[in-house]
């Protein structure tokens, strides 16, 4: 596990960052969220559906709204989870390989595969690359 030094001299453990990050964003937990991502943070969703929402969303403000605005539309609430399978971190860099779980509002069950690479500095997460089943994503909440 990748432990870095932040700021002020104080010792970051960036993989349990990012895990305290995802378990706040799937309860929309925005205090918590607010708390660990940079104000100027940078995420990028997938480029299959860039079309969808934006090639990345720039702030902090902008990206908890991306984060916790859309699953409200898709999603019964306190219905979400993340089902960890790897994490990966090497100096500044947390790859996070999960399943995610959710309940759609159109019903049935919605399960995808996700790998979200995280960039953190001085504790903070300051970029996302995301990864995910986009096709198992669509077909599920997507009415056809």
């Amino acid at each position: 596990m990748s432990k870095l030094q932040g700021g002020k001299g104080k010792t970051v453990n960036n993989p349990k960052i990012v895990r305290q990050f995802v378990d706040a964003m799937m309860e929309s937990n925005i205090q918590t969220m607010m708390g660990i991502i940079s104000t100027d943070v940078v995420w990028h969703p997938p480029t299959s559906v860039a079309h969808q929402f934006h090639d990345k969303v720039e702030g902090a403000e902008a990206v908890i709204a991306f984060l916790t605005e859309n699953p409200e539309k898709f999603y019964e609430p306190g219905s979400r989870y993340a089902e960890v399978l790897h994490v990966v971190s090497e100096n500044d860099l947390v790859s996070l390989h999960f399943n995610f779980h959710a309940t759609p509002k159109i019903g049935g069950k919605l399960t995808t595969c996700s790998n979200w690479m995280f960039r953190l500095g001085c504790g903070e997460i300051v970029e996302v690359w995301e990864v995910l089943d986009v096709a198992a994503w669509n077909n599920a909440v997507l009415p056809t």
